[in-house]
């Protein structure tokens, strides 16, 4: 019999027969997990499935042990969080033949220590200098966020930028950042570049039920292989974060919690569904259920056909600039965002003169929203909105940044409970820009 089970933040598994081999998983302590699950049996498809699970059971063969007994609509977890320890997960699924499969799942609690206050992840992968300016080199890049960074008091460049290029390098390619990495600081900067080898896409793809169909041969594993994203494991725990990037249908951006290659626009809660039951999840990804984002656009396609009196014009549709919006108009937050001068230059490719910023993620475009016949969720948040070359651009006046409030932190009463996100790679913006932001929100985190 084959059975599937799913967890938000520590992605997902599928297992086949009696297999009880153990998938320990570190996790922060105090972040709650809901599983849910699908069997189905090898003889009759049609033949319902029985379901129980429990905690920590002591004898798996005493039926009482188990906390839900058996029920063929029992296929989610009620919510549970630990302080402490190691606590396993038992499923199991019997179908009509007496068959029964089993899962093990052991989560292990891991103190979130934060006894730092700021780590950078430095996850840009492009390369040398370009004299046309359409890339940073590596070492102005490095030299621009260092410097950021630095802006914090005690922030230690020796000490407190990860380096993931080094992780990809010398791991198998498709793991995400270490979460002891993340739990040792209570916030974190995170900028990355395109490309399907970056760490951001390995950790914050969402992919709960596989490219396949997971009840359908060839199953896509043997047992359960959790990827976690660490990075929204860290923001369950009470971390915040700033993330930025050169966005892209290749893994940059929010775009990146597809698993395959997207047209724009992209509706998280659809074009994120490779399967009618598996629509529920979508909304528990990253974009939607930390950012609150419903669409995810781009100014470089490929874009969607078919959206009556819609026509893309990368000329019409780059962005000339940004302005404030929601919480950015009545603060110290710069009130608008323009590209620094290294980057406009006669000689240079994004010269205003002769075109707008390529490198830019919208969410929630009016245009699609209302083709969708939705509204954005109550906590969509933009903090910038960008201006196109073009008033008569789809994408004209849409968020480019957002801040979300971490309700976590709100609850454990500590402060510094924003986390940032610009669809835009930063280095780019006006650097006395960019150091006006970076002082807003170390001030909001209480690091300054």
């Amino acid at each position: 019999m084959q059975r599937y089970c799913w967890d938000r933040t520590l992605g997902s598994g599928s297992v086949a027969g009696t297999n009880l081999r153990p998938e320990p998983v570190l996790v922060p302590q105090g972040v709650p997990h809901t599983f849910l699950w699908e069997a189905e049996s090898a003889f009759d498809w049609m033949t319902a499935v029985q379901y129980r699970y429990g905690w920590d059971v002591q004898n798996l063969d005493d039926d009482d042990d188990w906390q839900y007994g058996w029920n063929p609509w029992l296929k989610q977890s009620f919510s549970r969080s630990f302080n402490s320890g190691v606590h396993v997960l038992y499923i199991e699924a019997r179908d009509a033949a007496g068959m029964v499969t089993r899962v093990r799942i052991e989560l292990e609690m891991v103190p979130f220590q934060m006894d730092r206050d700021l780590l950078l992840v430095d996850d840009w992968r492009l390369g040398d200098y370009d004299p046309y300016r359409t890339v940073p080199s590596e070492s102005e890049h490095d030299e621009f966020w260092s410097g950021i960074c630095s802006r914090a008091p005690g922030f230690d460049p020796g000490m407190d930028i990860f380096p993931a290029d080094e992780l990809y390098n010398t791991q198998q390619g498709d793991d995400p950042l270490p979460l002891e990495v993340l739990l040792r600081y209570k916030h974190v900067i995170w900028t990355y570049s395109i490309g399907l080898e970056s760490i951001w896409k390995n950790t914050i793809r969402f992919n709960p039920l596989g490219n396949e169909n997971p009840l359908s041969p060839p199953f896509p594993v043997s047992w359960p292989v959790f990827k976690p994203n660490t990075l929204a494991l860290y923001l369950a725990g009470g971390g915040s974060s700033l993330t930025c990037g050169k966005a892209g249908r290749l893994g940059g951006g929010l775009s990146a919690i597809f698993t395959e290659e997207l047209m724009f626009p992209a509706s998280v809660l659809d074009d994120l569904s490779s399967f009618d039951y598996d629509r529920e999840y979508a909304e528990l990804s990253l974009a939607h259920d930390d950012y609150y984002v419903t669409v995810i656009d781009g100014v470089s396609g490929p874009f969607k056909t078919g959206i009556p009196g819609i026509i893309r014009s990368l000329d019409r549709d780059a962005m000339r600039m940004a302005v404030g919006s929601g919480d950015a108009l009545n603060s110290d937050l710069p009130d608008t965002l323009t590209l620094d001068e290294t980057v406009t230059c006669s000689s240079c490719f994004f010269n205003p003169q002769v075109r707008g910023f390529y490198y830019v993620e919208v969410y929630d475009p009016q245009y699609y929203m209302d083709y969708l016949g939705r509204s954005s969720h109550d906590c969509f948040s933009p903090l910038y909105r960008m201006r196109a070359r073009s008033t008569m651009s789809p994408l004209h006046y849409g968020a480019i940044a957002l801040v979300a409030t971490n309700p976590i932190c709100e609850d454990l009463g500590r402060t510094g409970n924003e986390s940032y996100h610009f669809g835009i790679p930063l280095w780019f913006i006006d650097h006395g820009q960019v150091e006006q932001i970076a002082d807003f929100i170390f001030e909001q985190w209480d690091i300054r």
